[in-house]
């Protein structure tokens, strides 16, 4: 499943200050618009349903996770591009900006960030405790 992904659009702009910072929530409501305040750009894990809207001085970003915007979770869901794709038409479609889905279209964007998450299903504890400690070995799981 994509957990979060990054997309930055750099020839869009929003009219909004640079630097802005929009919160939506999935039904499209501006939850928060704050100007020039970074700190609120990680101030939230996965498990936020918000997706962030930022201009910057190299364009638009949108910033989230794709899966908990359009299913209202993110226990589980696709992990292909589509996800992405229909994550990005409903913030465009919500913000009215048309530009946003022409440009993902026509390949316009580039991936700031991209999450990816699984799930596993192991037969017994044993199982599972080998897992754990072969992961341990390796940086982020990879050994």
């Amino acid at each position: 499943m994509i957990d979060w992904a990054t997309i930055k659009f750099p020839d869009l702009h929003l009219d909004l200050e640079v630097g802005s910072i929009c919160r939506f929530l999935p039904n499209g409501e501006i939850e928060q618009m704050t100007e020039l305040a970074h700190n609120l750009y990680f101030d939230q894990g996965s498990f936020s349903e918000h997706t962030k809207v930022r201009n910057t001085t190299n364009g638009l970003e949108i910033d989230g996770n794709p899966s908990k915007w359009l299913q209202g979770h993110n226990l589980f869901g696709r992990d292909d591009w589509e996800i992405v794709a229909r994550w990005i038409n409903s913030v465009a479609k919500r913000l009215n900006n048309i530009s946003i889905i022409r440009a993902f279209e026509l390949g316009q964007y580039s991936v700031r960030r991209i999450d990816i998450t699984y799930n596993f299903s192991v037969p017994d504890v044993n199982t599972y405790l080998l897992a754990i400690k072969q992961f341990a070995h390796g940086r982020y799981g990879i050994p």
